[in-house]
């Protein structure tokens, strides 16, 4: 569709909105809504085949979103890929989603977006099928965060805890 031809462009003030109104967007795209109908023309796997189209496009805007200057437009983006950690496949979650959420966790200064951060690391880590992944994205927060030299990493790492300790999703 035309509007997904709007997340390909690198200006924050045409993406950020298109970011904000994702969840509504990855719903219309994939059929499931928009015009109080019965609810029965989405579902999981129209949401996934719109996912894994929006996923490139995500991560392309990594670059010019990125950064201390952009930050809210960042934090938008961190919270896109919130969106799609209930459509998108495990693997795909693993492999693409958390690596760059982990960017944003270590190198942004903005303490909001390392918040979100760490809200989806945890969404996604609930998403997580095999135990090996789940063990490896744990380690990797214990060595990022625990073992950080930054006051702000450690007590987000508190904050990480809290809830992963939390039975209901983040």
């Amino acid at each position: 569709p035309a509007i997904l031809g709007v997340l390909e462009r690198a200006e924050p003030a045409e993406v950020t909105p298109v970011l904000r109104a994702l969840p509504d967007l990855l719903n219309v795209l994939s059929g499931g809504g928009g015009g109080g109908g019965n609810g029965d023309g989405g579902g999981p796997s129209s949401h996934a085949a719109v996912a894994v189209q929006l996923l490139p496009m995500l991560l392309q805007l990594e670059g010019p979103l990125g950064g201390s200057a952009r930050w809210r437009a960042s934090l938008e983006l961190i919270g896109a890929y919130a969106c799609l950690a209930g459509a998108l496949e495990p693997q795909s979650l693993y492999s693409l989603c958390i690596p760059s959420l982990f960017g944003h966790l270590t190198a942004e200064a903005a303490a909001p977006n390392r918040r979100e951060a760490v809200r989806v690391i945890c969404l996604m880590l609930r998403k997580l099928r095999t135990q090996g992944q789940r063990s490896d994205v744990c380690a990797r927060l214990v060595r990022e965060l625990a073992g950080a030299d930054s006051y702000c990493l450690r007590v987000d790492f508190l904050h990480t805890c809290s809830l992963l300790l939390d039975p209901s999703p983040p």
